[in-house]
């Protein structure tokens, strides 16, 4: 049994770990352990993506009117085409897709400011724009 759980334990710690040779020693033979090596392979790295564009038009507007937001959200070359991204604009239109555009309409005077997200297992990146409603 305590192999068993030894062998667990090594093959848990293997998950995260940059590229590593591993001993693992089989001690059913306690006198003449026989070295097992394990190679693990280096985890795949999630780039953090980019905000190529993020704008609010115009950047003035009247109580009423509507604001164009516009964005465009980048993985680096070479990114697997499978890597999750999330990209959210707030407070509307919420979920979005990497590149877009949507009208938006404040409700009340003063300074409008909304908020693109975009995340991976990566990391996350956030731009801001305002507006000015009077």
């Amino acid at each position: 049994m305590r192999r068993s759980c030894r062998a667990l334990i090594v093959a848990f710690s293997l998950l995260g770990l940059p590229s590593c040779t591993y001993k693992v020693v089989d001690e059913r033979s306690p006198t003449q352990p026989t070295p097992i090596v394990v190679t693990a392979p280096a985890p795949a790295v999630v780039p953090t993506p980019t905000v190529a564009l993020f704008t609010a038009e115009p950047s003035t507007i009247v109580l009423g009117s509507p604001i164009v937001l516009r964005w465009d959200v980048t993985l680096p070359p070479g990114t697997a085409i499978s890597t999750p991204v999330t990209v959210r604009v707030d407070p509307a239109p919420g979920t979005v897709q990497l590149t877009g555009a949507a009208i938006v309409q404040p409700f009340a005077r003063g300074l409008y400011t909304s908020v693109l997200t975009a995340e991976t297992t990566g990391g996350r990146t956030s731009r801001v724009v305002q507006v000015l409603v009077q």
